[in-house]
């Protein structure tokens, strides 16, 4: 996973604020992407189901250190007062988890998994809510 510097990010988004800049913090909120969605960087670095990207706001929603100094830079930045942080919210603890059964690609019939669309009429324009 790439990751920057918190003093390189925050430097960054001071200069644009200084030099009237519109910018878009892209990603501002990490998430988890399951199954094969996940993706691969180049030249073939699989990523884990994580898309936190190093963000200010973790997978989990919890600020990080970069967000702090983000927050406060931004608070420097603007003449209104900038909201509290939202209290985390609470995580629950999962039991260890052993697996005792398993499967491989081999078994669907193909080292590569299936398209979504083979099974069945289930592209993203015809999903039935």
């Amino acid at each position: 996973m790439q990751r920057q510097d918190k003093s390189q990010t925050v430097g960054m988004f001071r200069f644009f604020l200084q030099n009237n800049i519109s910018f878009s913090m892209y990603m501002v909120h990490g998430g988890t992407n399951f199954g094969f969605w996940n993706g691969v960087n180049s030249p073939v670095q699989v990523h884990v189901t994580s898309y936190d990207y190093d963000a200010p706001i973790n997978e989990h929603g919890l600020n990080t250190p970069k967000y702090d100094d983000l927050r406060t830079m931004f608070k420097e930045s603007v003449p209104w007062q900038v909201p509290d942080v939202p209290a985390p919210i609470p995580m629950k603890a999962l039991p260890d988890i052993k697996l005792t059964r398993y499967s491989t690609y081999n078994a669907l019939g193909s080292f590569f998994p299936i398209k979504f669309e083979r099974e069945g009429n289930h592209t993203f324009g015809n999903w039935s809510l």
